[in-house]
């Protein structure tokens, strides 16, 4: 506690915030199903997620929705996992790099 200020003003703070989150905003997530291109996703609130930076959601042409989570890699796994159990176990999870992606499914 109290370090924040070293971190610069809590306008600084923000807007750092808002750049790291728009760096790693891919341009569209990769279907875990079908392997399609989602362009239209939302940004998820993760406010109170330790570890985690962003998360992002989108629902896929082929009708299965699709979760990014960005973050410290443990905080990740609990994510997703409670994700995968809450929307079935038969959910498939992928990886995929964050920022701007080449025009290339990964």
């Amino acid at each position: 506690m109290g370090q924040a200020k070293n971190r610069g003003s809590q306008i600084e703070r923000i807007n750092q915030a808002i750049k790291t989150k728009s760096d790693i905003r891919p341009e569209y997530l990769v279907c875990n199903e079908c392997g399609d291109h989602i362009k239209e996703f939302g940004e998820l609130d993760t406010k109170g997620m330790h570890g985690i930076t962003a998360a992002f959601a989108g629902t896929c042409a082929c009708g299965r929705a699709t979760f990014a989570v960005s973050g410290d890699k443990n905080a990740t796994v609990k994510v997703l996992s409670a994700l995968q159990e809450e929307y079935g176990l038969n959910s498939k999870i992928g990886h995929q790099q964050t920022g701007k992606l080449n025009d290339k499914k990964e």
